[in-house]
């Protein structure tokens, strides 16, 4: 969807989440902080994340779903959809 905007910010994203404090609120930070710099709105940066760990458009706010999956779980599941998804025609 939208020419592969979500994979691209999903790629980015991962690198960002790897190297980033796994409080809820560093990973607010960390969404907004990139909202910004992107100029892309929390829906584009926060709604690729919660597809790729959650398999769903719908979860409970993505900073406490990330923090209660873990860093370990939510990059492999990043890495996971990545993998998938890159392959498409």
């Amino acid at each position: 969807k939208n020419s592969d905007q979500g994979l691209a910010v999903l790629t980015e994203m991962r690198q960002r989440l790897a190297g980033c404090p796994w409080t809820a609120g560093d990973l607010e930070a960390l969404l907004k902080s990139t909202c910004e710099s992107s100029g892309l709105g929390m829906g584009k940066v926060a709604q690729p994340i919660r597809v790729a760990v959650t398999g769903r458009t719908i979860s409970p706010p993505i900073f406490d779903t990330l923090t209660l999956l873990g860093r370990q779980k939510t990059l492999a599941r990043i890495d996971r959809c990545l993998a998938t998804f890159s392959k498409k025609p």
